[in-house]
C-alpha cells in the first residue's frame, strides 16, 4: 500500500494502490509470475525411474523363487512403488534393477537376467529409440540425479505426480520409485510435515497444474519455488514428532484393514471438513462411515490440524491459519470454501510469493538456506555469488548510493517507505540500516525496526518473516 499527498488547494488526499494478479472475483491476489527458483531447494527433488518394459516388474512369489536360487540376487531385486501404490495401497511388487551393471555383469545374476532376457529384450528390440534397444537390460530412464539424491538415506519422501489428493509419504531406502512419483531426498519428520501442511498444499495447487480434474505436482514449478520455514529447535522437534506420527498412523491403518486406501481415507477426511464447515452436503454414507471407523479419520484430522497449526506458527502466520485450518480443501481442490477462507488463502499466497522473493534476494547476496547442505553445497556452491561480489558489481555499475539517515521521525518513516517501494525484494531492518551513510549502529537498526513495524501496522507495508515489502 502506498500513500501520496496531492499538491492541491483541497485538503490532502490519500490514494491507496495495490498491485498483483487480478482474480476472477476482482480482488488482487498473488502474482505467481514473480516466483523465482531457489537454489536452496535444487538437486534433491525429481521424478522416479521409467521402466520402458513391463517385464522389469515381478510379483513377490517370482522374487522369492529367484532369491532361493541365489541370495546374491538381492542386489538387483528391490521393492517398487508407483503413483497408484501411494494413492491407493501398495501392490507389493518388486522390480529387477541392473542400474550400474554392464551386460556381462548382469549375466552373473542368472535368474533375474533370464527373466529380463525373456520378458524385456523382445519388447525393447521393437522400440524406436536406439538407446532403449541397445541397453535393453536397463530401465529406459534411470533418473540418475534422483537416485543420487536419495542414495544413502534411510528413507525419502515421495508423492504421486498426479492424484486426487496431495499425499506425501516416506519410502524406505532401496525402494525404487516409478516416474509417476515425485521424489525428494529428505528424510526428516518435520520436512514431511511441512510438505503435508495446508500451506504447502495451497502453494502446490496454485502452481502445480492439473491433469483433467486431478492436481499434478510438478517439482520444477512447486518444490523448486517453495520457501521452507526457518524452524527454531522446539518447532523442528514438534514437527518431527508430528510428521513421524502422520506417516506411521496412516501405514498402521492400511495394514490393519484391507478395504482401506489412502485416497478413500482422504475422501472421508475431506467430507469431515465440509460437514464441520456447515456445507450443504449429504451426511456420510454407510461406506464412508466404515472408512471413518476403520481409518480413525477423526484422529487423522486432528494430526493434520496440529501440523497446520505448528507450520503456520513457524511462518508467524497464525492469523491466517485461524481462518484456514480445518476448512474444506486441505489436500484437494474444493468448491465449498467460504469467502473469508478464500480471502485468507489469497493473502497466504501473497505472503508466500513475497517470502520466495526475499529468499531469492538473499541468495543473490550469497546467503543460501540449504535443505541438505552436506549434499547440495559440493554440487551447487559454485553458483552462489558472495556478498562481496554483489557489492563490487553494484559499485562498478554505479548502483550503490548511500543516503543520509533523517533526523526527523516523520521523514524517517517516509524515507524507509520509499526504499521499500523501490526495492525489488523484501528488506529487513539490518539491510535498510546499512543503506544509510555512517556506521549502522544497533540504535539505528532498532529505530528502523520500529519504523517498519509502524508501516506494517498502518497498512503501508507488509511483513514477511523478518523482512518487509510494499505489494506491487
Amino acid at each position: 500500500v502506498s500513500e501520496r499527498g496531492l499538491d492541491t488547494d483541497t485538503p490532502e488526499v490519500r490514494l491507496e494502490s495495490d498491485e498483483g494478479k487480478i482474480l476472477s472475483h476482482l480482488r488482487v491476489g498473488a502474482d505467481l509470475a514473480e516466483l523465482r527458483e531457489l537454489l536452496s531447494n535444487k538437486d534433491i527433488c525429481g521424478r522416479g525411474v521409467q521402466l520402458i518394459g513391463t517385464g522389469f516388474a515381478i510379483d513377490r512369489k517370482q522374487a522369492e523363487r529367484m532369491l532361493k536360487i541365489s541370495s546374491d540376487n538381492r542386489k538387483v531385486i528391490h521393492d517398487y512403488q508407483n503413483g497408484k501404490d501411494l494413492a491407493q495401497r501398495s501392490r507389493g511388487l518388486k522390480v529387477i534393477d541392473f542400474f550400474g551393471y554392464e551386460l556381462a555383469q548382469a549375466r552373473l545374476f542368472e535368474a533375474p537376467y533370464q527373466h529380463i532376457l525373456n520378458h524385456v529384450k523382445p519388447e525393447r528390440e521393437n522400440n524406436n529409440r536406439q538407446s532403449y534397444r541397445n541397453k535393453w537390460w536397463l530401465f529406459g530412464e534411470n533418473s540418475v540425479a534422483t537416485r543420487e539424491a536419495v542414495a544413502g538415506l534411510p528413507r525419502y519422501i515421495a508423492i504421486p505426480r498426479t492424484a486426487k489428493h496431495y499425499l506425501f509419504s516416506f519410502l524406505n531406502e532401496g525402494v525404487i520409485a516409478d516416474a509417476k512419483l515425485v521424489v525428494a531426498g529428505l528424510n526428516r519428520g518435520c520436512e514431511l510435515a511441512i510438505l503435508s501442511s495446508r500451506l504447502h498444499v495451497l502453494f502446490a495447487l496454485s502452481t502445480g497444474g492439473f491433469l483433467e480434474d486431478r492436481p499434478t505436482y510438478h517439482h520444477s514449478e512447486v518444490f523448486y519455488h517453495f520457501p521452507f520455514a526457518s524452524l527454531t529447535e522446539p518447532q523442528s522437534n514438534n514437527l518431527d514428532e508430528l510428521g513421524e506420527r502422520l506417516d506411521a498412523f496412516r501405514k498402521a491403518r492400511l495394514a490393519e484393514h484391507d478395504f482401506l486406501t489412502m485416497t478413500g481415507m482422504y475422501n472421508v477426511l475431506n467430507r469431515l471438513h465440509e460437514l464441520a464447515a456447515g456445507v450443504d452436503v449429504p451426511p456420510l454414507t454407510t461406506e464412508e462411515k466404515d472408512v471413518h471407523e476403520g481409518g480413525l479419520i477423526s484422529v487423522l484430522k486432528d494430526i493434520h490440524d496440529e501440523i497446520d497449526r505448528e507450520v503456520f506458527a513457524a511462518y508467524a502466520w497464525s492469523d491466517l491459519g485461524e481462518r484456514i485450518i480445518g476448512k474444506p480443501g486441505a489436500t484437494t481442490p474444493s468448491r465449498h470454501k467460504s469467502e473469508d477462507q478464500e480471502a485468507a488463502e489469497e493473502e497466504l499466497m501473497v505472503r508466500l510469493v513475497a517470502l520466495n522473493q526475499e529468499r531469492a534476494a538473499e541468495e543473490r547476496r550469497g546467503q543460501v538456506r540449504w535443505l541438505r547442505p552436506g549434499y547440495q553445497k559440493p554440487r551447487l556452491a559454485h553458483r552462489v555469488t558472495s556478498s562481496e561480489q554483489v557489492e563490487a558489481e553494484l559499485l562498478e555499475a554505479g548502483m550503490v548510493e548511500e543516503i543520509s539517515w533523517p533526523a526527523d521521525g516523520l521523514a524517517q518513516i517516509r524515507t524507509v517507505r520509499d526504499l521499500l517501494q523501490e526495492a525489488d525484494a523484501p528488506l529487513g531492518p539490518d539491510a535498510i540500516s546499512a543503506m544509510f551513510k555512517g556506521r549502522s549502529t544497533q540504535r539505528r537498526k532498532d529505530r528502523v525496526a520500529e519504523v517498519l513495524e509502524t508501516l506494517a501496522a498502518t497498512g503501508a507495508a507488509r511483513a514477511s518473516e523478518s523482512a518487509y515489502f510494499v505489494p506491487r
